[in-house]
This record gives C-alpha cells, sequence and structure tokens, in this order.
C-alpha cells in the first residue's frame, strides 16, 4: 500500500518492484485506512512474514535473524543489512546494481558517493563468516550484488 497525493502518477515499474496493489490518496478517511488494511490481511494474511530461504540460512525479516537451521545458530542483523538481504532476495538470483541498493534501501539520489553498502556488505560477510559459515552465498559481480540460493 502506499499513499500519495491526489492526482500522483507512480510508475508501473516501481509498483511491480515493490508490489504495490493499493493506492491512497491524501486527505483520506480513517475508515477507509483501516478498511484496506483489513482487506489486505485477509488477502496476504498467511503470506506475511514468511521465511525466506538465503544459502542455507533462513531470513526471518520480522526479526532481522538470519537462521541457520542445521544447529540453531543465529546471526542478528541490522535493519539495513535486513534490506539489503529482502532487495537482493526479491531479484531472484539476478544482481542488483550499487546504484538501487543505495537509492531503496538508504534513499540515496543519484550523484553522492559514499562507501557505505560496501560497509554493510562488509559487516553481513564477517558476521556470517564468524559463524563458521562461508559467505558464498552472497556474491559481488560486475552487474552489482546477488544472492545465490542454492549453495550450501
Amino acid at each position: 500500500m502506499v499513499f500519495t497525493k491526489k492526482d500522483c502518477y507512480i510508475k508501473p515499474s516501481v509498483i511491480q518492484q515493490f508490489l504495490l496493489n493499493k493506492t491512497i490518496a491524501k486527505p483520506f478517511k480513517m475508515s477507509r485506512l483501516t478498511d484496506e488494511i483489513d482487506g489486505l490481511l485477509a488477502e496476504h494474511g498467511d503470506k506475511l512474514m514468511v521465511p525466506k530461504r538465503i544459502g542455507k540460512y533462513l531470513l526471518l525479516e520480522d526479526e532481522s535473524l538470519l537462521v541457520d537451521p542445521d544447529d540453531s545458530k543465529r546471526i542478528r542483523l541490522t535493519e539495513k543489512e535486513t534490506a539489503i538481504l529482502i532487495r537482493l532476495s526479491a531479484a531472484n538470483g539476478k544482481s542488483v546494481n550499487r546504484k538501487t541498493l543505495l537509492e531503496e534501501v538508504w534513499g540515496y539520489k543519484a550523484g553522492i558517493n559514499s562507501h557505505t553498502l560496501e560497509t554493510h556488505i562488509y559487516r553481513l560477510r564477517k558476521k556470517i563468516e564468524q559463524l563458521g559459515s562461508s559467505s558464498s552465498f552472497l556474491i559481488t559481480s560486475r552487474e552489482g550484488y546477488k544472492l545465490l540460493f542454492n549453495s550450501d
């Protein structure tokens, strides 16, 4: 669901990318909002917060945890690390470029020079490796970053 100004246009690619299926123009009545939320929960309630498999781990978005189901080891993730993994997971094994990640995870605009993304990727890999596991499912490619879903 997205809130917009009245008569605001949203690109179809943005709607598809973030799976937006409802728009509510401001101002709106609270009863409309609660009706829309109830409808979304009824429609998608069983799909909310389903763990995503990433490598040999399960990503629990709502708890910001990466869990190894084999030995119950858990990696506590920061908000940004979780957002990075969610975005890369949504790409289904395709690379996501640096610019896209900076825009979508941090809200950076074009032309901002920062090593924020690289620092977060480095720290995320270190967390995974400290548990005695390989971070080989988080790949840096020419095009950007991607996840390999079938690595063990």
